[in-house]
């Protein structure tokens, strides 16, 4: 996850850059900078920059079906019977991130909140001194009370988060031994402030070399969020450094994966999508290194000695929007991306394009042939169908259950009362 402005200053800054991101959908700010990280698990650059059409190592179903296809309504009955064939039921948490900054926009009343089991509001920034700064993603005191109160009049447990992409550096000086109980001190008080039921703590990019440091400031988080109150939670957002976490894993009743970003137009890549289930075997064309994919970076957490149990899935409500390429695995040279919510693309694309399900890969795409001045389009996302295989997965793998970035980005204004939150409802049936 990112802030608002931590976003807008990045985008700005790539805005000229041959391949940069331009935001057009104030809901998506989606974790890390789209055009200047790269996945760190399963996802090597090629060395050499080739752009080679690595379509070739896949096989890509291509079945059209109408935009925005019920959960229940198979797109292909031959595709990916296996992968996505019914596993044994259980509940599954599932928790949606709630970005303060969407909450004049898509108010807390307009979302199916009894469609998550926890909510997570996001988010505060800390600051170097160990204090918290909660004005830049919008979590004043209106916006925190909004949403308590709605979270628990739906009998739902709702956290404050504490940082995003590129926080680093400042949880680094805030969680040093000489500010680190004034910085856990500050968070513990604005939780008991103002009604939450727990922190999640999102260090984006976690570093190896922080393991002591982010270990001492666990335990001493979890120790004083309990001695307030003993049912308090502590969840985090990960990503990196899965050994990190090993050693305080207890600490945590989530540790969710964000299983998204997964790919962009970097040098030596091609077209990929955002948050593919499997790779189907798909490599880089110069290296053979195997595409990134969801399996893939929970596989690195649970290989590290994370219980799966404490592991959710990432599922996105947003996409990214590859101008220039019509689908996964081709080359990027020329190709620039953006990114756009849920609601948005579907709001531009519907009766544009019809959907393609990716059946090695698991997740829906759009493809539209260049038209006139207009350049071909590939858009990734994850819809109702590949959220639903996506909490399948977390079942069938023994994780505790899902996570979701970014809940507003799903709700559909635009459409009928009962369609608007159409999305997050379906992957919340998923998941019961």
């Amino acid at each position: 996850m990112t802030s608002r402005a931590s976003w807008l200053l990045v985008v700005t800054a790539l805005g000229c850059a041959p391949g940069g991101s331009v935001l057009t959908d104030a809901s998506v700010p989606p974790d890390a900078a789209v055009a200047t990280d790269r996945p760190t698990v399963d996802a090597p650059a090629s060395p050499d920059g080739s752009s080679t059409d690595a379509s070739s190592a896949m096989d890509v179903s291509a079945v059209d079906a109408p935009l925005d296809a019920p959960v229940d309504a198979p797109l292909d009955a031959s595709a990916d019977v296996t992968a996505d064939a019914p596993s044994p039921r259980g509940a599954l948490w599932v928790t949606g991130y709630y970005a303060g900054w969407m909450q004049d926009a898509v108010p807390p009343q307009a979302l199916a909140l009894s469609s998550l089991t926890h909510v997570i509001h996001f988010s505060l920034v800390p600051r170097a001194d160990g204090s918290l700064d909660a004005t830049e993603n919008g979590l004043g005191a209106t916006h925190a009370r909004a949403i308590v109160s709605a979270a628990h009049a739906a009998r739902r447990r709702v956290l404050v988060s504490i940082g995003g992409a590129g926080t680093r550096a400042l949880f680094v000086r805030a969680w040093a031994p000489g500010t680190r109980s004034t910085f856990v001190a500050n968070i513990v008080r604005f939780v008991a402030d103002h009604g939450y039921d727990g922190a999640d703590v999102d260090v984006e990019p976690l570093e190896a070399g922080d393991a002591n440091a982010f270990q001492a400031f666990a335990r001493a988080l979890h120790a004083s969020l309990r001695a307030r109150d003993p049912d308090a939670l502590l969840t985090a957002a990960v990503g990196d450094a899965p050994s990190v976490y090993v050693p305080v894993q207890g600490l945590f009743d989530q540790l969710n994966v964000m299983t998204y970003d997964t790919s962009g137009p970097w040098p030596g890549w091609v077209t990929w999508h955002n948050t593919p289930l499997r790779n189907g075997g798909a490599r880089f064309p110069s290296t053979g290194a195997p595409l990134p994919s969801v399996d893939s970076l929970i596989t690195a957490f649970a290989r590290a000695g994370v219980d799966r149990a404490r592991l959710g899935v990432g599922i996105d409500f947003y996409g990214y929007d590859w101008s220039g390429a019509s689908g996964p695995l081709q080359p990027i040279a020329g190709v620039t991306t953006r990114t756009l919510s849920y609601a948005a693309l579907l709001d531009r694309y519907e009766g544009r394009a019809s959907l393609r399900w990716d059946a090695a890969a698991s997740v829906p795409y759009l493809s539209l042939p260049p038209a006139g001045s207009e350049p071909a389009h590939f858009v990734s996302f994850d819809d109702a169908r590949s959220g639903a295989a996506k909490v399948d997965y977390a079942r069938r793998e023994g994780l505790g259950g899902a996570m979701i970035w970014e809940i507003a980005g799903g709700h559909r204004t635009s459409a009928l009362a009962a369609e608007r939150e159409a999305l997050l409802t379906a992957i919340g049936a998923a998941a019961r």
